[in-house]
């Protein structure tokens, strides 16, 4: 006798697998945003380099990788994305004022945006870099299955 299990008669193993990396791959999969996941790409990716940690390089004096320094140049309002001012830089149409300027042939997607107005509304958290971050085991949902990741799947 062999064992069913509900999922199986539904999703083939490469369905089931393609659901997981499209889980994994989704940015707001959780609750609330993630600094690493979902913010520090967007910032790395798009502004680091006029605002971050060169001195060379960086900006009207404003760095976006240390959050004291991004929030003492007023660059977001924490809880108060509509006000930040890094959201009307991001989102207007005066080619003097948008970021990332043209000429860094940057641009942010719609999703990127909303996701930084989601994050400062959020708190706009940092934090460390995840190399620094022990790793924590996550807490298995309880749906009812016997096998963990049946429960995460189920959960998600």
């Amino acid at each position: 006798m062999s064992f069913h299990h509900p999922l199986h008669s539904i999703c083939s193993p490469i369905a089931v697998s393609g659901l997981f990396l499209s889980i994994l791959a989704c940015p707001t999969f959780g609750k609330t945003l993630s600094f690493n996941r979902d913010i520090r790409p967007i910032l790395s990716e798009n502004c680091f380099a006029c605002h971050g940690p060169d001195e060379a390089t960086r900006e009207a004096k404003l760095r976006l990788d240390v959050r004291e320094a991004a929030i003492d140049k007023e660059a977001f309002i924490p809880r108060n994305a509509k006000d930040s001012e890094l959201i009307y830089l991001i989102n207007t149409d005066d080619e003097d004022d948008v970021m990332p300027p043209p000429e860094s042939h940057s641009k942010l997607s719609e999703k990127e945006k909303e996701m930084l107005a989601q994050w400062i509304n959020e708190g706009a958290a940092y934090e460390p870099h995840w190399a620094y971050i022990a790793p924590k085991r996550p807490t298995v949902p309880d749906q009812g299955e016997e096998h963990p990741i049946d429960n995460f799947i189920l959960d998600g």
